[in-house]
């Protein structure tokens, strides 16, 4: 398929970067790509999304290419999206933690004052209910 320019509100995006999408079926990624890169409106970005994927089903992928778009979208999507790290506790060493947020940490300061046991702690253990 040849690569062209599709114009969004007086934007040229080259139909190149939206076909890996597209020929994925990744429909949201596609329209927040496009409102990124334009700044246009969901249902515009949806309207040039439908008709790229007629253009789409008039030739099926190979296998290969296929194989090539999601090995490109799985790349892109974990640079996006690095794996957050596992918080340990320190007392019974679960893994099952959250963080503490600021308006919790806040209220605890607000209700007990220099008491608060959530001062300089950041995470909760849900298992052992420690705040480390």
């Amino acid at each position: 398929m040849n690569n062209f320019e599709i114009p969004i509100n007086n934007i040229e995006l080259n139909s190149e970067e939206l076909f890996p999408y597209v020929k994925m079926g990744n429909v949201d990624e596609a329209i927040v790509f496009m409102k990124e890169k334009t700044n246009c409106s969901t249902e515009e970005a949806y309207e040039v999304y439908k008709e790229l994927k007629q253009m789409v089903k008039a030739k099926p992928l190979q296998q290969w290419e296929r194989d090539k778009y999601e090995k490109e979208y799985k790349h892109s999507t974990q640079q996006q999206n690095p794996p957050k790290p596992q918080i340990t506790c320190p007392y019974c060493n679960s893994t099952n933690t959250k963080k503490i947020s600021t308006a919790s940490r806040a209220g605890s300061i607000i209700g007990f004052g220099i008491f608060s046991k959530k001062i300089g702690k950041q995470w909760h253990c849900n298992d052992c209910k420690s705040d480390f």
